[in-house]
């Protein structure tokens, strides 16, 4: 496949698997009464999907330099699939808070995909290619809550999380059609991999000022 493809998988995909962690926010009122909870409980369960992503972006994303790229997102989207259709068939909260919870941390598949952009990108081109794919994270975003708002007056809530579940499905086959097999960028050991990452952090004041802007800016949207 040619990497016009790729990368147009890559902003698809980017798009439709991090507009899962928002799916239920306009949903708050709909699942509160189905479920005969006060509406602080939903909204827990919303803030242990972004407590969820937040670990799996200090955890999960730092192997995409440990494994093989493309087969580690596959993996990932696979039980991010698992977890949306936990979340669509659960009768009671407890399942839905604990299938929310696997969703939002395996979603970070969607960060392993910017750095892998820049990796297949032409030589020259690769701030054209990583914009690109971003743009297609942060429309995801942007678009998702108005979808899920759609999807639930047609068909009801589930029909939401079934949707994210075939997009997402969508989108990892895609990939592995699409993505090239790269050899991993690093043999240590995944602890002193993640040792790393902190050092990368004391040492680099221009990423620690990159890290901030990123924080503030995400936590606009």
């Amino acid at each position: 496949m040619s990497r016009t493809s790729a990368v147009a998988a890559m902003t698809f995909a980017t798009g439709a698997i991090i507009a899962n962690n928002y799916y239920a926010q306009p949903l708050d009122a709909e699942l509160s009464a189905h479920f005969g909870v006060p509406s602080s409980a939903i909204g827990a369960v919303l803030t242990l999907i972004q407590l969820s992503y937040a670990l799996g972006l200090a955890t999960l994303v730092p192997l995409g330099d440990l494994l093989e790229r493309r087969r580690l997102v596959v993996t990932l989207l696979g039980v991010t699939v698992l977890g949306l259709v936990g979340v669509a068939l659960s009768p009671t909260l407890p399942l839905p808070a604990a299938a929310a919870g696997v969703v939002g941390l395996t979603t970070v598949a969607a960060q392993i995909l910017v750095p892998f952009a820049a990796t297949i990108a032409r030589p020259g081109e690769q701030g054209k290619t990583v914009s690109t794919v971003m743009s297609g994270l942060l429309i995801g975003i942007l678009v998702s809550r108005v979808v899920a708002g759609v999807v639930a007056e047609l068909v009801g809530w589930r029909g939401v999380f079934v949707l994210g579940a075939v997009l997402t499905a969508v989108s990892a086959l895609a990939l592995w059609r699409t993505l090239p097999v790269l050899q991993p960028a690093t043999d240590l050991r995944y602890p002193k991999l993640l040792g790393s990452v902190l050092t990368l952090i004391r040492e680099e004041p221009v990423l620690r000022f990159r890290m901030a802007v990123g924080a503030c800016g995400y936590a606009s949207i």
